[in-house]
């Protein structure tokens, strides 16, 4: 019988409110870890870039576009986190006004 599901730490890192361990568990995906780090002062967070999240898990970078998440449902573009990895999150580099 399962009485609670596993959690573990893993490390966020760059341009967010909330830097340092976060616990998660095995179903939290990136877009999830954003909800829990960004500003929540600020409405839209629009120094935050979701376009350009870096995902270093086992000695390797992959680069994650939470907007083909959001926009076309890319489920490849939003990934479950695992334990040991560690996520940046970055400024954006270019703004439309």
């Amino acid at each position: 019988t399962l009485y609670s599901i596993r959690k573990f730490k893993v490390h966020v890192t760059g341009s967010v409110y909330k830097r340092g361990n976060i616990v998660v568990t095995p179903v939290t995906r990136v877009s999830d870890i954003y909800e829990l780090v960004k500003n929540p002062q600020e409405i839209k967070n629009t120094n935050i870039s979701i376009r350009n999240i870096r995902l270093l898990r086992d000695a390797t970078i992959k680069n994650i576009d939470l907007l083909k998440y959001y926009q076309n449902g890319d489920k490849n573009s939003n990934p479950y986190i695992k334990q040991g990895d560690v996520i940046n999150f970055n400024i954006k580099d270019n703004f439309i006004i």
